[in-house]
């Protein structure tokens, strides 16, 4: 009872704030879930008569996670309809969303985990992604794990638990189109930390149950996609490659509209906004800033890599997302601001005042990007004639 009452003394901020987060992601993710929009989308209609179960899962294993969660909600439940149908897409939102405030207080802190955590949490781009059937939600959880399992490698290395986990979120990626390519990038800057986590199994039964862990899964992958034959598509290639001017012009398309011009979906988007508001823009650049001055650093490297990586991806018009690179520039902005910060704090260290000015500055400024973000999900968005037009099925 000491241990623990030592151990909840230590972690009861951070066990509140989870907690806080996690009911007021719950209550965001599923308000209203079945009925914003009101209809169901042609793609959604598929999602909802989709083959699931064990033989959908076998003809196809791509996306398995995500239909895994479908296959079970449908399977318990029987019929579903709309809210059912984008229940999965909920739960690997808030997923998302809380390994990306993990991700964030390993990188930054409490602090700036948590106002980090809300701007992504409530960014109109993660709201559409996670409460629409599509499997667009599968590129947002998976640059989310891969930035996490590398950060839970180089800090409990030498746990074994922690190696099993990180092996079997990374087993995990190869299952959604596109990700081996980053999951090899990756591998390649995690060598060293890879290399020792052979000292944690030093036993052959740790080795053999290390093997399991990834002989088995990619196993049924590849018999799948024997069975299936959709390599380009695992491989996140189109079946038809474009010109090498189409693909530098979809290159700097995705950056302006990330920046400028949102793109024309207005299946998942509202008009031609961009996907960051302006708040997001400033801290992005001020963190990009950041990253450019410390490149030395092996995160710097690292998440620069990812960037041009998924960029590549993308502008391939294959199955991956832009959704890809949304945590990455939210991972920009969240350090954006800890700079801000950390350079405000500096310039008045003892100023209680001041300090007080600063953080409240930046607290505000997160709570009226993300009233704008929900105001344009929850209201604009369902209102927006085109949206109409496109949610006007029902399943049968």
């Amino acid at each position: 009872m000491k241990q623990f009452r030592r151990w909840y003394q230590k972690y009861a901020l951070i066990i509140f704030w989870v907690a806080a987060i996690s009911v007021g992601l719950t209550a965001l993710y599923l308000y209203r879930l079945g009925s914003i929009p009101s209809g169901m989308s042609a793609k959604e209609i598929l999602v909802a008569n989709g083959q699931y179960g064990w033989h959908g899962l076998f003809h196809s294993l791509l996306y398995a996670p995500l239909n895994l969660v479908r296959s079970t909600i449908f399977f318990v439940v029987g019929h579903h309809g709309q809210f059912l149908t984008r229940l999965p897409n909920a739960i690997f939102g808030m997923m998302t969303v809380l390994g990306f405030a993990w991700l964030l207080w390993l990188w930054h802190g409490t602090r700036t985990a948590i106002l980090g955590t809300v701007l992504f949490a409530s960014s109109a781009w993660t709201l559409h992604i996670s409460r629409v059937a599509n499997n667009d939600v599968m590129y947002l959880w998976a640059m989310v794990v891969l930035l996490v399992s590398n950060a839970a490698l180089h800090r409990h290395s030498k746990q074994l638990l922690v190696v099993y986990g990180v092996l079997f979120s990374w087993v995990a990626l190869l299952f959604v189109p596109g990700m081996l390519w980053l999951l090899a990038v990756n591998i390649f800057w995690q060598r060293k930390a890879v290399l020792q986590t052979l000292q944690v199994a030093d036993s052959v039964w740790r080795r053999i149950g290390l093997g399991l862990v990834a002989i088995i899964p990619i196993g049924l992958l590849l018999a799948s996609l024997i069975h299936s034959g959709g390599w380009l598509l695992w491989l996140g290639l189109p079946a038809h490659f474009p010109n090498p001017i189409t693909v530098v012009r979809n290159f700097f398309g995705i950056v302006y509209h990330l920046y400028i011009h949102g793109p024309l979906m207005p299946e998942v988007w509202l008009g031609r906004l961009p996907i960051l508001d302006i708040l997001a823009l400033v801290f992005s650049l001020i963190g990009l800033y950041f990253y450019a001055t410390n490149f030395g650093a092996g995160r710097s490297r690292m998440l620069a890599s990812f960037f041009f990586l998924s960029l590549l991806l993308i502008s391939l018009g294959g199955p991956v997302s832009i959704s890809l690179i949304v945590p990455l520039m939210y991972g920009l902005v969240a350090t954006g601001m800890a700079f801000l910060l950390r350079e405000w704090l500096r310039v008045f260290p003892l100023n209680p005042f001041a300090r007080t000015i600063g953080i409240g500055l930046i607290v505000a400024a997160v709570a009226l990007s993300s009233l704008y973000n929900v105001r344009a999900y929850f209201v604009a968005w369902p209102h927006n004639p085109t949206t109409q037009s496109i949610y006007r099925y029902h399943r049968s």
